[in-house]
């Protein structure tokens, strides 16, 4: 409610904010994220969703519900399910929230026919990167499409969208995601699994990830991020009509800060302040991390002092524009752009601090394997 309250006195300042978002912990169905790491105020269920939804309409503010699982099990496919997914579905529907979104196709039909006047909104997760794509979700009636955050720097996709779309496009902005991850399938499909039950712990794709970032930082300038001040291109460019900032598992005063830099278009300071997460506190995120770690200190768990100036990415974002995007069949190996970049963008600060944390990730990153395979 105080994160409503501040949201309410920056669209009067700004007029910027349209709707927030958000689920339970764990339920039936699920979302995107593992339920440990969601960040929780209180022991909430509808009766306090509503509530939420209530006050949010007061101010002005839409109201997203996120039902956007990847995989339903084996609830999805029996009667008894069945009724069980529809009870979830009116349960949402009772709280008055304006919009819910999904990634299955079954999900977001059962939602169209038994409840037509909630608005669909497709997630990242349904991996919408093709204009063929694109086209069938308009078909079955999708209200907003989010695309993947790596066509962010896919222009050609944009463009191609651009030219004939009828469908709200909305694009997320501060994913720290590996540009095409190889892993990020995977990932949406183990954190749907784990939002359906109360899951605390190690995420294994994260450390997948991090270790990449780690041992090459100029994975940090790859990932398809879209700054404060580079809105104003994809706006004129290719017509886009909303922007996403996710964050759901970082702090309210890191949200804060986040969306009144996209509120404004312009940020000083470290980029990664706004990319959540780049490198994960371990010691924030699980207290198992620590205890699987006798070898390291809780400091050496923090995120490292990694910094890249936001006012020093103007003319890389414009040569990016030059070059035409990322083509997604263009290797970074062959173009190497970021790869140079990130030599004067990039800045390790404390190198000690820097190989302590890969050292204590990779710790993680092997215990993970090892405790699955024991």
């Amino acid at each position: 409610m105080e994160l409503l309250e501040k949201f309410g006195r920056f669209n009067k300042k700004y007029g910027s904010i349209d709707k927030i978002y958000g689920s339970l912990p764990s339920s039936i169905i699920g979302h995107g994220r593992i339920a440990g790491l969601v960040k929780k105020f209180g022991d909430f269920d509808m009766d306090h969703v509503r509530e939420f939804t209530e006050e949010a309409h007061r101010i002005g503010i839409r109201v997203n519900y996120l039902a956007n699982t990847l995989c339903l099990g084996e609830v999805g496919y029996t009667n008894d399910g069945r009724e069980k997914i529809l009870s979830y579905l009116g349960e949402v529907y009772e709280t008055g929230a304006d919009i819910i979104t999904v990634a299955s196709p079954y999900i977001h039909r059962l939602v169209k026919t038994e409840y037509p006047s909630l608005k669909t909104e497709i997630s990242v997760y349904a991996e919408i990167d093709t204009a063929q794509k694109f086209k069938r979700w308009e078909e079955l009636g999708a209200d907003i499409i989010n695309l993947p955050s790596r066509a962010n720097r896919d222009f050609e996709l944009l463009e191609s969208i651009a030219k004939s779309r009828k469908t709200e496009v909305e694009l997320l902005v501060n994913e720290s995601c590996l540009f095409h991850c190889p892993y990020s399938l995977y990932h949406h499909t183990v954190s749907s699994h784990r939002s359906r039950i109360p899951d605390d712990g190690v995420d294994y794709c994260m450390l997948e990830c991090v270790q990449d970032r780690l041992e090459d930082p100029s994975e940090l300038l790859k990932a398809a991020w879209i700054r404060p001040e580079d809105i104003a291109y994809y706006e004129k460019t290719y017509g886009i009509d909303r922007y996403k900032i996710q964050g759901r598992q970082m702090p309210v005063q890191w949200i804060e800060k986040t969306v009144e830099a996209y509120s404004t278009r312009k940020y000083s300071g470290n980029l990664l302040d706004l990319i959540s997460p780049t490198y994960p506190d371990w010691s924030a995120r699980s207290a198992a991390n620590q205890q699987t770690l006798p070898g390291f200190q809780p400091q050496d768990l923090k995120r490292p002092d990694v910094y890249i100036d936001n006012s020093q990415l103007d003319r890389f974002f414009t040569t990016l524009v030059k070059k035409g995007g990322c083509a997604p069949t263009k290797p970074c190996d062959t173009c190497r752009y970021c790869n140079q970049a990130s030599k004067n963008l990039v800045q390790i600060r404390n190198q000690e601090q820097f190989k302590t944390y890969a050292a204590a990730t990779k710790a993680l990153f092997e215990h993970a394997i090892t405790a699955s395979t024991a």
